[in-house]
């Protein structure tokens, strides 16, 4: 847009710097193990899913990151198929996992390969959060700007084709 102030950092830069080790992922995922301290995620899903379904339910969780919604889980579900466009994010979830019924693999939120309607649940942690401050830029007058909205909406299409 002509006239806009020059947009700050980006949000990719700064997400792509948090992910750039197996070191940060580490960190990462000690920060967002913090975040149920109360452990009210797990009580939270059981109410929405009834719980006599949710042994037999095949759950999908996109944005993984280290995979602590799909380890949380796992226990409960009969699969979990998580994803996660980081090959580092992947490669720590692999190895924070102990669970059988979890598989892990690198795809974007927007673009999960598995085909229609196979999940009971699908979950999302921080991924669309995190897509919409990717695609939102912030500029120094406070205004913002970008496409987000068609990412985020991109993103909520995939979850429910799934």
């Amino acid at each position: 847009m002509a006239g806009r102030p020059k947009a700050t950092r980006s949000f990719r830069a700064k997400h792509s710097a948090l992910y750039a080790s197996e070191r940060d992922c580490a960190r990462y995922d000690a920060l967002c193990s913090r975040q149920d301290h109360a452990g009210n995620t797990l009580a939270e899903l059981l109410s929405v899913v009834a719980g006599d379904n949710m042994a037999s339910l095949h759950v999908v969780d996109v944005g993984t990151g280290t995979g602590k919604l799909a380890r949380l889980l796992a226990p409960h579900v009969q699969s979990v198929s998580a994803f996660d466009r980081s090959d580092d994010m992947i490669t720590a979830a692999r190895a924070a996992t102990s669970a059988r019924n979890v598989s892990f693999a690198v795809a974007d939120v927007r673009s999960v390969p598995l085909p229609d309607g196979c999940a009971g649940l699908v979950v999302a942690g921080w991924a669309i959060s995190y897509l919409k401050a990717e695609y939102e830029v912030w500029h120094r007058d406070g205004s913002s700007s970008g496409p987000w909205r068609e990412e985020v909406d991109a993103a909520l299409a995939e979850m429910e084709r799934l």
